[in-house]
């Protein structure tokens, strides 16, 4: 999520196709998986709060009331919200890496990643193949461990043998950001899949 505080009109965002300009006081959600780029033209510095979040329900209510960036903004005003003095309870994230990641979250990483890939790359039953694999183990191991902080050892060596058992072909699955599919699973499965202790 993007709040633009300080900016000025020719500053643009580029994420895939699209070219923006994010005003000040807007909110701007996208996803940086995505190829993007950001232009300041102009000798001004510009500030973003930047928040990176999974989200919650009312979040995402959020998210689903907003408009996509390829909508007529023609006569369209963000709603204006007036400062107030009351407090205000900040609702935070404290859990962003477990001890171990669980199954399901891994298995869902992984499939996300191949989503992104061409669906006539002829690797893709070999990569859903070897995801399936990855994710028995990995439940048989959360099964006994789960996030308690034990059985670290057996969690790495199931992910090291995923990750050595991974066929060429299917590392090399190149995903919508021009990325191999097995970079993308080191980025948000491996890196995270075990906490360092």
């Amino acid at each position: 999520m993007h709040v633009p505080i300080v900016t000025q009109p020719t500053v643009r965002f580029e994420c895939g196709a699209a070219v923006i300009n994010m005003a000040a006081g807007e909110c701007w959600l996208f996803d940086t998986w995505r190829n993007h780029n950001v232009i300041n033209d102009a000798s001004q510095s510009r500030i973003h709060l930047v928040a990176d979040t999974v989200g919650g329900e009312a979040f995402w209510n959020l998210v689903a009331a907003g408009r996509g960036h390829e909508a007529d903004r023609t006569g369209w005003q963000p709603a204006r919200i007036a400062p107030s003095a009351a407090p205000v309870e900040l609702v935070l994230e404290h859990y962003n890496i477990p001890q171990a990641m669980s199954p399901w979250e891994a298995n869902y990483h992984m499939r996300r990643l191949l989503d992104d890939a061409d669906p006539h790359d002829p690797a893709l039953p070999a990569a859903h193949a070897q995801v399936e694999r990855f994710f028995q183990a990995w439940r048989g191991l959360w099964a006994r461990y789960a996030d308690s902080g034990e059985g670290q050892a057996e969690y790495w060596a199931a992910l090291e043998r995923f990750v050595q058992q991974v066929p060429e072909p299917v590392a090399m699955i190149r995903l919508a950001n021009g990325t191999r599919w097995i970079d993308g699973v080191l980025a948000r499965v491996a890196k995270m899949a075990i906490r360092r202790s």
